[in-house]
């Protein structure tokens, strides 16, 4: 299980160092608390130990590039379909 994007790996490696001890868990969120709490510590390390190349910075930019690359497929489809349907 890999992490999606840098910011799940950098708060997967939060998890990871409240459950190894390293870090106090009053000094993360809650958030951070509760996972290290819920999850099996395999699991946070397969996520933590994600390499950063080629992730996006968050979820959501990775799908907004993705919308936009699909819209201008579907423009330029759209533009040369009357040209193609002439010929």
């Amino acid at each position: 299980m890999p992490a999606k994007s840098k910011q799940q790996q950098k708060f997967m490696g939060i998890v990871r160092a409240i459950q190894k001890g390293d870090e106090p868990a009053s000094k993360f969120s809650k958030d951070a608390q509760d996972a290290a709490d819920d999850m099996k510590k395999k699991d946070v390390e397969k996520f933590a130990s994600t390499k950063h190349k080629g992730l996006p910075k968050k979820v959501e930019q990775y799908l907004r590039q993705q919308i936009r690359k699909s819209v201008k497929e579907t423009k330029k489809n759209q533009l040369w379909e009357p040209i193609n349907n002439a010929i």
